[in-house]
């Protein structure tokens, strides 16, 4: 009589011991692999957001018939607005002018309806901008720390492919090394996402 081939009971309590085992790893491993890309994908929306203002500048393209100043993207700790950043045409200034511009976003004018046109991002999951630094010791304007800021504006002009960074109206000049926009988990319990802003116009993820 011919003998069939098969498994033994040890054999199968140990197959379905080590398929829970692996189960069970990936199991309680997902809700950080969840945060973890919740939190890459936050800081590639700030790098793409900083790229398509980038972009709108070099393609010089107009908003209500009008050439803004420059473009850009204002970034800001406060708790109100530490989950959002806002792009902007920089079409005002703080005297409500329209068409002049004064290299930071303007949200409402008193007594007229000019206004910089812009769109607001908002970050999703509980993810923050939690520190903005840059090579530069803070103006006394917007100041949060040791090179950390409280609100930048990362601007482009046209055509040049170059970048200004400012806080409020104010011009940082950065000779080496980049500004720095930290994206962090609710819980903090990732390491930050960097995304640096050289002012020679790049870009990147950290």
């Amino acid at each position: 009589m011919k003998k069939l081939a098969g498994f033994t009971l040890v054999e199968l309590v140990v197959s379905i011991g080590i398929i829970i085992l692996i189960s069970s790893m990936i199991l309680f491993n997902a809700p950080k692999f969840n945060r973890t890309m919740a939190l890459n994908r936050a800081a590639r929306e700030v790098a793409s957001t900083l790229r398509l203002a980038q972009a709108r500048a070099t393609q010089v393209r107009a908003v209500g018939g009008v050439f803004p100043k420059n473009y850009g993207v204002q970034f800001n700790t406060d708790v109100s607005k530490n989950n959002e950043f806002t792009i902007f045409s920089d079409s005002v200034d703080e005297t409500c002018t329209a068409g002049v511009g004064n290299n930071h976003y303007d949200s409402a004018c008193t007594g007229t309806t000019e206004k910089d046109t812009a769109i607001t991002f908002k970050l999703g999951g509980g993810i923050k901008i939690s520190r903005l630094a840059g090579p530069n010791l803070p103006l006394a304007e917007c100041p949060a720390g040791t090179n950390e800021y409280s609100t930048l504006n990362v601007l482009f002009f046209r055509p040049d492919p170059s970048i200004t960074v400012t806080c409020g109206p104010n011009e940082l000049v950065g000779t080496s090394g980049a500004f720095r926009i930290y994206v962090k988990s609710p819980d903090g319990s990732l390491p930050e996402k960097e995304v640096h802003v050289w002012l020679t116009g790049q870009i990147s993820v950290k």
